[in-house]
């Protein structure tokens, strides 16, 4: 009952949720923590929160007192945002990747349409060619 009232208020009442979980092991023992359903809840209770990672981290140092209970949802969130971490990076890495072929197929058609114009092509069939406005061709 009590690990359903935690999933019940972890997005909103996570300080509360681990004060209540910090009791359960108490109560019912550590064994408690090598259930398979209780990564679970860890995992739900650190996804669902409206808390920055840091701020779940400072919320676990300063609501659990049993210590291992503290390391295995201490593991749980380091887990959680290296996975964040990563995420991230690999949106960064193809965010620039896609801006970079963005700029060099723009280079591309600018060097291209300076050749079209110096060999004496009119600017309008250089912009219609090369996907770019008649103005982008004569300020080349």
């Amino acid at each position: 009952e009590a690990a359903l009232w935690a999933l019940k208020y972890a997005r909103t009442q996570t300080e509360t949720v681990l004060r209540a979980l910090d009791r359960l092991v108490q109560t019912v023992g550590e064994a408690l923590l090598k259930h398979p359903s209780f990564k679970d809840i860890e995992l739900y209770l650190m996804a669902s929160s409206d808390m920055s990672p840091e701020q779940i981290i400072d919320k676990i140092n300063a609501s659990i007192k049993n210590l291992y209970l503290k390391e295995d949802i201490m593991s749980t969130a380091e887990m959680l945002i290296a996975q964040g971490e990563a995420r991230g990076e690999a949106r960064g890495e193809a965010r620039g990747e896609a801006r970079g072929e963005a700029r060099g197929e723009t280079r591309k058609k600018l060097v291209i349409a300076r050749h079209l114009r110096d060999s004496g092509m009119a600017i309008a069939q250089i912009a219609t060619i090369c996907g770019l406005n008649e103005q982008e061709v004569q300020d080349l």
